[in-house]
């Protein structure tokens, strides 16, 4: 059986997701538009917004997870759309939107819509469910309860420090 080619914007999403897992945070502007947007129930407000806003969030998650990876699943594509299924993966090495780090790994599957146009992503939609990565961090109740006191010890060593 042969495989069939990927398509140009399955193509486009692959360098994407290579470049985070690089961290190759120079090839952006080479691969989103200048009005590229993020939209990420996780990303401060919700979105990011062309390369600059891209990396900002993408440095924010490795300063959390300086692990993070992204491992392509499956995907569905045609010239101007990709549909992929992922598994991010990471530990919480670093503070994360103002958590501590927890030392907890986390395991997350996800998919993602990307838009292509004329070779470079115009959008891109994550879909992932948050309480599964506060359930894995050990963010929710009552599991947190137990994490406090080193949260606040860390907290307070970070604002005395």
């Amino acid at each position: 059986m042969s495989r069939v080619p990927p398509t140009d914007a399955e193509a486009v999403v692959r360098d994407y997701i290579e470049m985070w897992n690089d961290r190759a945070y120079g090839r952006l502007p080479s691969i989103v538009s200048d009005s590229y947007v993020l939209v990420d129930p996780a990303a401060p407000g919700g979105e990011a917004r062309g390369a600059d806003g891209a990396e900002a969030w993408l440095r924010e998650i490795v300063e959390g997870f300086p692990d993070f990876e992204i491992e392509i699943l499956d995907s569905l594509a045609d010239d101007t759309t990709a549909m992929v299924e992922l598994r991010y993966t990471g530990t919480h090495q670093g503070d994360f939107q103002g958590v501590p780090p927890t030392g907890r790994s986390v395991d997350l599957r996800g998919m993602e819509r990307h838009r292509v146009d004329s070779g470079v992503l115009q959008a891109t939609r994550v879909y992932l469910d948050d309480r599964e990565l506060q359930r894995q961090l050990g963010l929710t109740f009552p599991e947190v309860v137990g994490q406090l006191p080193s949260l606040v010890w860390q907290t307070l060593r970070r604002e005395l420090g």
